[in-house]
């Protein structure tokens, strides 16, 4: 995952394993670990890499950078984790987790989010203009963890719920100027979010969602064409539109007097709404 920090440097992260050179600043792990390195956006030489992790595998799913500088980074772990001198126990099979630093690499907090023997994996994250984090993702029965700042909000914007009886989660995370939250994911049966439901039109449709700044769900739509739709990522522009893109395979979909049709088997789509 990458970003851009307000002086303009490229903060990369991801996860590595084994003797690893950054520019420089080399680590050497046995089990899979995570990696946070700043590189200056101007001449493309390493600023700073950081490495933690612990016993078995963790996946990173997003990293965040606030206006004051500090670093949020989102994943997976299978185990047991330490960050500097911070420790975490996942409570269940796989947990969220989220490390913070601030803008030298130093590890601030590190926190997670898990079920007892079940799993919690995100699988997007976005920072507001208001500097609020959310996370979305997958989860089975009841939330338990601790965030930077106290408990975790699972019915807040941070926790709202919908899905259908299929394993489902978050394909990506957009906020606009109003802090309205939207969702992607892609539904194989009728998805279920509040008092709104997405009923699919063929094999697979793509679903966007809008959430109210207090967590309420507004709006929910489908592709629901009859052939395979799915879709993966969104961005809001500066005046609020929503964009979303994805893929259209064998076959074809209409939303209002537009509609497309696959040209090959699969093909790239973008659905501005």
């Amino acid at each position: 995952a990458v970003t851009i920090d307000q002086n303009g440097d490229v903060i990369v992260t991801g996860t590595h394993q084994g003797e690893t050179d950054f520019g420089g600043s080399v680590f050497n792990v046995t089990d899979t670990e995570v990696y946070l390195a700043k590189i200056d956006g101007v001449q493309g030489i390493l600023k700073w890499a950081s490495s933690g992790g612990g016993v078995g595998n963790q996946i990173v799913e997003g990293v965040e950078v606030d206006s004051t500088g500090d670093i949020y980074v989102a994943g997976v772990t299978f185990g047991s984790l330490i960050f500097g001198t911070n420790s975490y126990i996942p409570a269940g099979n796989s947990d969220t987790f989220l490390v913070t630093y601030d803008s030298s690499g130093v590890v601030k907090t590190l926190t997670g989010l898990g079920t007892p023997n079940q799993d919690t994996q995100v699988g997007a994250m976005e920072i507001s203009m208001n500097g609020d984090l959310y996370l979305g993702g997958l989860y089975d029965g009841t939330l338990q963890g601790t965030g930077p700042s106290g408990a975790w909000s699972i019915t807040a914007t941070q926790g709202a719920t919908g899905g259908t009886t299929d394993t489902d989660s978050v394909g990506d995370i957009a906020i606009n100027s109003m802090d309205e939250v939207f969702i992607v994911t892609t539904i194989g049966n009728t998805y279920t979010a509040g008092s709104y439901s997405g009923v699919i039109g063929g094999n697979y449709d793509g679903v966007v969602g809008a959430l109210s700044a207090s967590g309420s769900w507004e709006w929910l739509e489908t592709t629901s064409g009859s052939a395979f739709e799915v879709l993966y990522s969104l961005a809001i522009n500066e005046s609020d539109i929503v964009t979303v893109g994805g893929g259209l395979g064998g076959g074809s979909m209409s939303k209002g007097t537009l509609s497309l049709t696959s040209a090959t088997n699969w093909d790239a789509m973008i659905w501005s709404i």
